[in-house]
């Protein structure tokens, strides 16, 4: 522990490390300035060659290891530090008898003296060293402080760097190139990790495949999965075995993607490798099949588990039931419940939520409450998702004050409703026509910090223009445009709507034109409703004028805006011909039969079209 300390201490001398290579920001909490002289690494040079007897640095580098010999205080050798260099200090290294750890406490010391500069073969000497000990955490230190300064595309020069300073008669284990790559893959910097496969490789230095796998988690993590696809190609091409975990991870991710074809090919690949798969791999694959809405696949790769005498788990049928749940297909989720239970499997929370929730969305309400009360029984505690789904059945069918019950419930249970709950609950409210208990529930999440987003504004926007409050409508939609949320074509249409049952014109308009500004489209059912409000005001031109631009704009009428055009043109015109013109025509349905109409009133005597 301690000699891991004093390595710890040289990464934290290197402050200026962490600004040097944006890669290394998560190593971030290592650095601190702790002395007036940090540690830096010169350029590599070449490799002293051992100085002979005669020599003065022969005689300093003897002098300095028969001190150490003895163990003395370090300082003891301050009279000497001024005139030690990194090349010194290799030669320290390499003729010196010492343990590592107390050759680490000198090679911390000296990088602490005025002038002295470590360079990168120095430091790899020290790791060569550490790794002969087994002080693979202490060399890994030490790798981290020479990525960190030589930076990105680094990784050639300190591999070779690491196979000069290699000490032959000491026999250094391979490990330390697996540590380099290690130490590439944490500083996310990945085309060096890749670079050091390669390397080794030619090399013919032993590979280890947690290496591999690492590097394309990391690929993974980073949503490269292109990239760690060719890395697994490149691992077989250089007779690198992949793993069991290795297909996990990449059928894992090709599922994510929603790519489940392409996972199943790869997982064919398993067995061709001699390989087994693992539960973790058929609950991978059947959790995509389901996503993806096939739940007879999921299901044959359940026979197939039970074939290989794979015994499904939890997480296997939590999987299969969200599938057939997805689908409504609530009877089978239940059998295959009780089957699960039936086998001694416990279910989880994630389990009864889905089921909850599908019986909530369904309307089997009773269902869902004896799911509730098991839960409880179990001693399993319901989370927000689980009570949303309940409070979402009830309110979905009137029932507030079992909705209100459940809300208590979930705040005794030491659970806060999110934005969810909240919005379930207003839009329960608003649909009763309890505007105020909505708009309390909006202010306590105002006073909590959670944002309203579309569905609460827009639940609000309802019910407000249902008990015809439309000044409060259109006040509570331009709140929600200071959100930063942009109303849609129905939200605004039903304001749009609600002002042209009040006949003001101007209040629609202005809403209308608005829309265009926040770029959401107009609808049919918009036009039909400023239509309605123009012919209602007896404004026939502006009505006809709008049904024109609308078809410029591509919008297709539909009968309602045409009958209602007619019904305008009957009640300001002449009524009684515009009636037996209907008669005659029944039902317009196109604009082909709507100029028709126009025309023959026009022609008809009588008429003011004339």
């Amino acid at each position: 522990m301690i000699m891991l300390l004093i390595t710890r201490r040289i990464v934290c001398l290197h402050l200026h490390c962490r600004n040097c290579n944006p890669h290394l920001r998560h190593f971030s909490s290592f650095f601190a300035t702790t002395v007036n002289n940090p540690i830096s690494i010169s350029p590599a040079v070449p490799t002293p060659s051992t100085p002979t007897e005669d020599d003065d640095d022969a005689k300093l580098v003897k002098n300095v290891c028969t001190l150490l010999k003895e163990k003395p205080n370090l300082d003891s050798l301050k009279k000497l530090a001024n005139r030690l260099t990194a090349d010194h200090v290799i030669q320290v290294f390499l003729r010196s008898q010492m343990e590592a750890g107390y050759l680490l406490e000198f090679f911390t010391w000296v990088a602490q003296q005025k002038g002295f500069r470590h360079t990168v073969q120095s430091y790899c000497t020290m790791i060569h060293i550490l790794c002969l000990a087994r002080m693979f955490p202490q060399a890994q230190s030490l790798l981290e402080v020479i990525v960190s300064r030589k930076g990105c595309d680094s990784a050639s020069s300190v591999f070779q760097v690491l196979m000069d300073t290699w000490i032959p008669h000491k026999n250094s284990p391979p490990a330390v190139y697996n540590m380099l790559m290690n130490t590439y893959i944490q500083a996310e910097m990945v085309p060096d990790a890749i670079q050091c496969f390669r390397l080794m490789r030619k090399h013919n230095c032993l590979i280890s495949l947690q290496s591999c796998n690492v590097l394309i988690k990391s690929l993974l993590k980073s949503n490269f999965t292109s990239g760690a696809w060719e890395f697994y190609t490149e691992m077989i091409d250089n007779d690198v075995p992949p793993t069991v975990y290795t297909f996990n991870m990449i059928i894992h991710s090709l599922c994510k993607e929603g790519k489940v074809n392409e996972a199943c090919r790869l997982f064919d690949e398993i067995g061709k490798r001699g390989l087994l798969p693992s539960v973790v791999t058929f609950n991978t694959l059947i959790n995509g099949h389901c996503k993806k809405g096939n739940v007879g696949d999921a299901f044959d790769l359940l026979c197939v588990m039970r074939e290989q005498k794979i015994r499904p788990d939890i997480v296997t049928y939590s999987a299969l039931i969200h599938g057939l749940c997805k689908e409504g297909r609530l009877e089978e989720a239940s059998k295959l419940f009780e089957d699960m239970k039936g086998l001694g499997l416990v279910p989880d929370g994630v389990i009864f939520t889905t089921l909850i929730d599908g019986h909530c969305k369904r309307g089997s309400i009773e269902d869902a409450l004896k799911l509730h009360d098991e839960m409880l029984q179990r001693k399993i505690k319901l989370d927000v998702a689980a009570y949303n789904a309940l409070i979402y059945g009830l309110c979905r069918f009137g029932e507030l004050k079992e909705a209100k019950r459940f809300l208590y419930e979930m705040r005794r249970g030491g659970l806060e409703p999110d934005q969810v709950t909240y919005t379930i609950l207003i839009d329960g409210f608003c649909k009763e026509g309890n505007l105020q208990k909505a708009f309390e529930l909006q202010s306590e999440m105002v006073m909590k910090g959670i944002k309203l987003d579309k569905i609460t504004y827009t639940a609000l926007i309802t019910g407000l223009t249902r008990q015809g409050r439309v000044g409060d409508a259109d006040s509570t939609l331009h709140e929600m445009l200071k959100a930063g949320l942009v109303p849609d074509d129905a939200t605004y249409t039903m304001v749009i709507h609600g002002h042209c049952g009040n006949g003001d014109l101007e209040m629609a308009f202005g809403l209308f034109n608005e829309m265009h500004h926040w770029g959401s489209a107009p609808s049919v059912i918009t036009y039909n409703a400023l239509i309605n409000g123009l012919c209602k005001k007896g404004q026939m031109r502006k009505a006809n004028m709008l049904l024109k631009t609308m078809i410029e704009r591509g919008i297709v009428p539909d009968d309602i805006t045409y009958n209602t055009l007619i019904h305008g043109h009957g009640k300001n015109e002449n009524s009684e011909l515009f009636q037996k013109l209907r008669d005659e025509t029944g039902l317009v349905s196109d604009i082909a039969a709507y100029t028709s109409l126009m025309n023959d009133l026009a022609r008809k005597p009588g008429s003011k079209r004339k």
